[in-house]
């Protein structure tokens, strides 16, 4: 009982502290304990000079000032002086922000310096003491008025972190990090524009995303080698840097990281386990990712079969104008290609993902968007002023606003599905997918205008029927939404209602987990083969090496997508098939899977719906429905 009365009485006495304020002359105090206080505010909005007292009584009582409370001196702007005493600890958010300060001493017992503390000021020049540890976000932030942009830092050692945009848009043309440093946060030093040399030291971990982006004259940085991560875009626009170094612990390298920049030399140290350069390109060590090109002097780029990914940003700004990349390929980055001179590009059917902005390339002239990229997404070919040809295939379900906004010489688009891709919805001229006139010829399949007049598609360009419609399938086998066995048979059946001829005879069919947005679950060593069964039946199956059919394992709880390819079989009149996506469940999960358990809700318009035994059914019709969404999603529903 004694133990917990005591506890009661300091919780007590903790929070009257917390609550008790004393005001002296100009300034506001609250107390924080027995013997110390925080410098809550400075009333007067007249003064030009302050000096803050080391000590404040009260009653009686004598206590020392160790806290610059948040927000004490903001907005302040007649203030050009400020002295803040010894035994100040901590300087915390916004406290001298928008103040006219143009001269500071930073006491060396303060520890941390919050987010904003000098943002907007004066200050020409700053040393932080070596007690300090922290340096928050923006602490130091620089203004378009140069008169309010720092031009000296120095650094001590004890520092451990500078924060997010601590030092963003100063003119300072040299700094030098301490050893103690751990951690430089995201565009801490960004658009330094004078900022010349960079002097890291060994010690250093973590750089985040833009810290040193757009330093127009950085020319010369080393990274230490206890580096092990490189934020996304570190050294974007840096036009003077030529070269940079990678260091033996390096590990993990953002996206963009060197867009845009001068730098066409990757040095990577012999024993980093992690990267590698082959002709002069970045790569991962296992050849799975294409990090980035070398910004100048190279202009043809041959990526590395087996390579399956082009990194954000990897030839963003360069000189490249012609890439050859291998099939293997099943995604390209956002910012991929953007603002090169790219002219010829080949893009793999495998290829399921390509990034926002993506391209947006000068000389570029025909886009056919592969079969397996669901969606398009927001300026994916935006700004591309010499486009003049786009093809979409059947597997495209989705635009998003902008796609192909700002190529306005774009002379046709062909889409080679039945049902038009979904036109995300724009509310503003500049959110179109297209900004060219809508005399331009839309062609799609015949017999299929009015499913693009539905969609929208004239209010952009000028639907015209092609000579040839689509080869449309009638069921399948298995059925279309039943369970799998857990060990499945890679066998799939397709029936047409006439007889068909084969085209491919080892198409390219793909099995994915739970969306068409994800890389392939399951790769046969043999392929695949294609086969017609009594005239009317498109049979694809995977064999082994002894022939046999294979097998994969379908898990309990998961969806599978089949996707087999257009341009398989086609009719006697040469009509094609377009893409066909088939989706079962895995073993045991028809009856008890849960809208989540195979993908969250959409925005994306509904494509088909299907009952439990496979077959087509209408928005009225009650029960359980599986229901397909444009961009791939698939959602079981109650329909009362």
């Amino acid at each position: 009982m004694k133990r917990t009365i005591l506890m009661l009485l300091a919780c007590t006495s903790t929070s009257l502290f917390a609550q008790s304020q004393i005001k002296v002359g100009d300034f506001v105090y609250e107390v924080i304990s027995e013997k110390t206080v925080e410098l809550h505010e400075f009333t007067n909005t007249e003064a030009t000079k302050v000096d803050v007292p080391a000590t404040v009584k009260d009653g009686g009582k004598t206590y020392q000032v160790t806290v610059i409370g948040e927000s004490a001196f903001e907005n302040k702007s007649n203030l050009v002086s400020i002295t803040i005493p010894n035994g100040i600890i901590d300087i915390k958010k916004r406290a001298f922000r928008q103040t006219g300060i143009t001269a500071f001493e930073i006491p060396n017992t303060v520890k941390n310096i919050s987010d904003y503390a000098f943002d907007a000021t004066y200050l020409s020049s700053i040393e932080i003491p070596s007690s300090v540890e922290r340096i928050g976000a923006n602490a130091f932030f620089g203004y378009t008025d140069k008169n309010r942009q720092l031009k000296s830092v120095k650094l001590n050692e004890g520092l451990k972190y500078i924060g997010s945009a601590a030092f963003y848009n100063t003119q300072i043309t040299d700094i030098t990090i301490p050893a103690s440093v751990d951690s430089i946060d995201n565009s801490a030093f960004f658009k330094n524009a004078k900022l010349q040399t960079v002097k890291l030291q060994e010690g250093l971990k973590y750089i985040g995303d833009g810290a040193f982006k757009v330093c127009e004259t950085l020319s010369d940085i080393k990274l230490p080698s206890t580096l092990t991560y490189l934020g996304a875009q570190a050294f974007f626009m840096d036009r003077k840097l030529t070269s940079i170094n990678l260091p033996e612990n390096l590990k993990k390298i953002g996206g963009s990281a060197f867009s845009a920049s001068g730098i066409n030399i990757f040095d990577i140290a012999p024993n980093n386990a992690y990267f590698k350069v082959v002709s002069g390109c970045l790569y991962d060590t296992d050849n799975k990712v294409f990090y980035a090109v070398p910004m100048t002097g190279t202009t043809e780029v041959k990526v590395l079969d087996k390579t399956i990914g082009i990194m954000d940003g990897a030839f963003w700004g360069s000189q490249v104008s012609k890439v050859v990349l291998p099939e293997t390929i099943i995604g390209i980055g956002e910012d991929a290609f953007c603002e090169t001179p790219l002219a010829s590009i080949n893009l793999p059917k495998g290829i399921f993902y390509i990034g926002e902005e993506a391209f947006g390339c000068t000389n570029l002239t025909e886009v056919v968007v592969p079969e397996n990229t669901i969606h398009i997404l927001k300026r994916t070919f935006a700004k591309c002023p010499n486009l003049k040809k786009v093809t979409l295939p059947s597997g495209v379900k989705a635009l998003d606003t902008q796609a192909f906004i700002f190529s306005p010489a774009i002379e046709s688009v062909t889409c080679r599905g039945s049902v038009a891709p979904h036109l995300v919805p724009a509310y503003d001229v500049d959110e179109y997918q297209f900004s060219v006139a809508k005399t331009i010829p839309l062609y799609v399949p015949k017999g299929c205008t009015q499913s693009y007049k539905d969609e929208g598609w004239d209010s952009y360009l000028a639907i015209t029927e092609t000579s040839k419609g689509v080869l449309k399938h009638v069921s399948t086998n298995p059925i279309d939404s039943i369970s799998l066995q857990k060990n499945a048979t890679a066998t799939f059946e397709i029936n047409f209602d006439e007889e068909i001829t084969i085209i491919k005879n080892n198409p390219d069919v793909y099995i994915r987990e739970q969306s068409l947005q994800t890389p392939p679950y399951k790769t046969f060593d043999y392929g695949w083969n294609a086969r017609v069964d009594n005239k009317k039946t498109l049979v694809v199956y995977a064999a082994d090496a002894d022939g046999y059919t294979d097998t994969f394992i379908a898990k309990e709880g998961k969806g599978y997508y089949v996707v087999i390819p257009e341009g398989t079989v086609k009719n006697s009149v040469g009509e094609e098939n377009e893409q066909i996506v088939m989706f079962f469940y895995g073993p045991n999960t028809t009856s008890g899977i849960t809208n989540t358990q195979l993908n969250n809700a959409t925005n994306s318009a509904i494509v088909a719906r299907y009952n439990l035994q496979g077959q087509v059914v209408s928005s009225n019709q009650r029960g359980i429905q599986i229901i397909k969404y444009a961009d791939g999603t698939v959602r079981k529903v109650v329909i009362q």
